[in-house]
This record gives C-alpha cells, structure tokens and sequence, in this order.
C-alpha cells in the first residue's frame, strides 16, 4: 500500500512519458518565372510542436543568350537572399519566427558547438565519393552559361522549443481551435547572384518536417506551457558615425535570452570588417551595465562558445548559456525586461569605420508569457 502510495506521489515528468516524432510538414511549390512571392500552410494539428525542419531546392534556368554569375562577395551568402521572410504564427496573432533566410541561419548558428549549415566541416568524411552526404543538404548556386539550368538548396531549422531540453516553449499543435501558419516569402535571382544577363528564372520547391512529442497520458506530466519562445528580425540605418555608439533600443515586455547583431555596410552590401566593430555593451535601467567588452575579447568569447568564428560583422549577447554551451539552456543571466525601464543594445564604430548605406540586422530571442 506504502508503495502504491509512494508511486502516485512521484514528480511531474514530461521526458519520460512523451516520445519524439518527426512528420512531413507542409510542401511549398514556386513557380518558374514568378518573384517576391509568399505562400502560406498550416502545420499538422497534433502533438505538441518543437521544431520545423525546412529543406529549399531551386533550381536556376537560363535562357538563350543569357546567364548568372556566382560570387563569394554576394551578400548574403547565396542561397539564403532568397529566403525573403520565415514567418511561423498562430491565429492569435502571436509570432514564433518572424525571420529573414539570412537572420535564420545565423539564429541556426548559435544555436548548436560548431555547426554550421553551410559549411563542410575540415575533417569531415567524404572519400572522394560523389555527391558526398554533405551535398544532400547544401549545394551553392554556381555560374551558368546560356541555356544551362543547376539545382542548389539548403536547409534551416525553426526550433520552436528553447533548446532541445524542451524547457519552454512547446506549442500544443493540436488544439483544434488554434492554428499555426507557417509562412514563406521568396525573392528573386538577383537576391542570389552577382550578375545576370537576358533571361533567368527559379522554380523552387520548400518541403517541411516538423518534430513532435505525444502528449503524456498522465495530465500531471504535461510540459511547461507557461512561456513561448519568439524569434523576430529586424533592420536599423539610423545611428551611425564613425567614432561613436550606435544603440539598439530593446523593446521592453518580455525575457531576453540571446541577441545577434549583424552589421553591414556599402553598395553593394558588405558585411562590416571585424576590426571595425569597437566594443559590444549591454546596458538597462540607465546605468547597468554587466557587459562592456572591447571586440578582441568579445571575439574570442564567441569563438570559445560556440566553438568557431561567427560571420564577419556578427555580435551577440549569449544571456542563455550559463554552462557555456549553447546546447544547455538556462535562466541565469536572462533580463527580464517587464522588469526594468530600459534596455539597450550598444556597438561601438571606431574613427575612420567606412559608413556608406550601413545597417544593423538584428535577430532577438524573448521568452514571452503565455496569456
């Protein structure tokens, strides 16, 4: 009887009573020849959702007397231009993502120790085979001559849960009332390549897998569904000069896990040279500031974190890694800005930083409150 009693008593526990699936999602076709084009689709309602999955194939085609022309300096690095927005939602208007392909993939980026979705690792196993099991994931756009056509593609991850602990952040899918769109914009050939001549054309197809956990069959053991984890992108081009603070205002309300900074600058676009980045700061409630590093150990902090470089013109504050690896979320160092008055992101611009056109992506990560 103790036993019996004792078992009944036994903590809440999500992991052991779900277990993981992964299910096509969605297929995005879009035709030859058409542009700046959004298509919308609903994600499978059942099970609680944790990540989207999203593998792009394009093909280009060139007609007659035309052509493309592929460069290492094309920004962003091709494909991901052509990714316009990714936008994950539900019917409550609430965004999950609200990302450019490019934002996504340096969301991507931080997200795991030396991963990166573009890049064939050194040492990494390919024996001369051809295609070699990298290539079923990534292949780059390349030159095309007329009357040619090239299949390239590249795949990024939504991860909807905050790390793949499944802390936060689960979204019950199956809750007929509530619907999840997920939306994708798709740009144009000249989002991809340096040049083009006469008439170039992609046709592309954006297929899904979504990963998914049963619900448990013990309502005690259901997961925490307090906060949702919401990733959104935007662009600031007011601020700069040389040898000041440009300031990124951090609009206040919810949890503030992980921020990315992007800077870039020219025509064409360019990402901006490391050593013109001078300091990364943290500051909220006008005079805390636990983050004020010059860029060199600002650099090698990302570098020890993340286990390789981050892109050119890449900043980020890493409130989330209490344990130093970004795999293993945590609520140590997170700011909770429904708490405080203000919040701001600061980038010093050292004298003599080139400033034609520049701009500042950022991707933020917030944990909101589920209402």
């Amino acid at each position: 009887m103790r036993n019996q009693q004792m078992a009944s008593e036994q903590p809440a526990d999500f992991n052991a009573t779900t277990r993981q699936n992964f299910v096509p999602g969605p297929v995005y076709t879009f035709p030859s020849g058409q542009t700046n084009l959004t298509l919308t689709q609903n994600l499978p309602q059942t099970a609680y959702g944790a990540a989207v999955n999203i593998l792009i194939q394009g093909t280009t085609t060139t007609a007659a007397a035309s052509s493309t022309t592929a460069a290492n300096t094309v920004y962003p690095p091709p494909p991901l231009g052509y990714i316009k927005r990714i936008r994950l939602y539900n019917n409550q208007n609430v965004d999950l993502f609200n990302v450019t392909g490019y934002g996504l993939y340096l969301w991507n980026r931080v997200q795991r120790t030396h991963w990166d979705p573009l890049t064939q690792q050194t040492g990494q196993f390919v024996g001369g085979f051809t295609p070699s099991v990298f290539a079923q994931t990534f292949v780059a756009p390349t030159s095309l001559g007329a009357s040619a056509s090239q299949t390239w593609q590249v795949m990024l991850r939504l991860g909807i849960s905050w790390g793949e602990a499944l802390t936060y952040g689960l979204q019950l899918l199956q809750d007929q009332s509530v619907q999840y769109p997920l939306e994708i914009t798709v740009g144009a050939p000249s989002d991809i390549y340096s040049a083009t001549t006469g008439t170039v054309t992609i046709s592309s197809v954006i297929s899904t897998e979504v990963e998914l956990y049963s619900i448990p069959p013990d309502p005690r053991s259901q997961p925490e569904l307090t906060l949702t984890q919401v990733v959104l992108e935007d662009l600031q081009t007011s601020g700069f000069t040389a040898g000041n603070d440009l300031e990124y205002k951090i609009v206040p309300g919810n949890v503030v896990t992980h921020v990315i900074h992007e800077l870039a600058q020219g025509s064409p676009l360019q990402p901006f040279s490391p050593a013109n980045i001078g300091r990364l700061a943290f500051r909220y409630s006008q005079v805390q500031t636990p983050y004020n590093t010059p860029f060199p150990f600002h650099y090698y902090r990302q570098r020890r974190v993340y286990g390789a470089d981050l892109p050119p013109g890449v900043v980020c504050h890493s409130l989330e890694e209490p344990n130093g690896f970004p795999e293993l979320k945590g609520g140590r160092d997170l700011i909770n800005l429904a708490q405080i008055t203000d919040a701001t992101s600061i980038v010093g611009i050292p004298s003599g930083a080139p400033l034609t056109s520049p701009q500042l992506r950022t991707v933020r990560t917030l944990l909101a409150a589920n209402r």
